[in-house]
């Protein structure tokens, strides 16, 4: 019922028993100017699975492009940070180029920053190289930047592949519908017919034959 809203119907009605419970309870002759309001479709309320292990695979999948872009950068930037206080800490965890490590304070921020993006991207030119324990965070960047690209690769596909499925639905919805509007002006019309001729039988006194043959034409047309 929600697709037929939104094809634009706001006069909805369900009958449950069918073509059967319609005719029981609508009136032929007005049904087609007046449709009455049947009983809703019951909807059920999806229940929520239990928190897994990997829940957090499915936060990543409900936030938009946006949203895992800001994270990506979230990511660049911390571990970027990461490096540089590794590297001030001691210099032994710190980036190292072919000229040895690189300069701390805070001319060392850049280059670290620079890592960062280049490791969350899988690219690594290999100009700077980390050492010690910086290549433990350098591995879980590159891991976390590699789901990150599948994530935003899965939501494109999965964006078209939506609009493919709506189209769809929507064309063959639109067909079915069109049929069963036919197949019920026709059942309106002959009902109506019937009921015309089983008036005119009631109201003239001499029915007999004339009055039934006159009911099997309107059943016929």
């Amino acid at each position: 019922m929600s697709l037929l809203r939104e094809l634009g119907y706001t006069d909805v009605s369900h009958y449950a028993g069918g073509l059967s419970e319609w005719l029981a309870t609508a009136d032929p002759e007005s049904v087609l100017s007046e449709p009455r309001t049947g009983s809703p479709i019951p909807v059920s309320t999806p229940q929520k699975s239990a928190p897994t292990r990997l829940a957090w695979i499915d936060s990543l999948a409900d936030r938009s492009v946006e949203g895992l872009f800001k994270l990506w950068l979230e990511i660049v930037i911390g571990c970027g940070l990461a490096y540089w206080l590794l590297a001030e800490a001691s210099p032994t965890f710190a980036l190292k180029t072919n000229a040895g490590a690189i300069a701390q304070g805070i001319g060392g921020l850049l280059p670290a920053l620079y890592f960062s993006a280049v490791t969350a991207t899988s690219i690594g030119y290999g100009d700077i190289v980390p050492s010690s324990l910086s290549r433990v965070l350098a591995v879980c960047e590159g891991i976390a930047g590699l789901i990150l690209f599948g994530c935003v690769v899965s939501k494109f596909v999965s964006r078209r592949q939506e609009e493919l499925i709506s189209q769809i639905h929507r064309i063959a919805f639109e067909d079915r519908l069109g049929r069963v509007r036919t197949n019920l002006l026709l059942v309106s019309h002959r009902a109506a017919g019937d009921i015309a001729v089983v008036r005119r039988q009631r109201d003239s006194p001499a029915g007999g034959r004339g009055a039934r043959r006159e009911r099997r034409d309107g059943v016929r047309r």
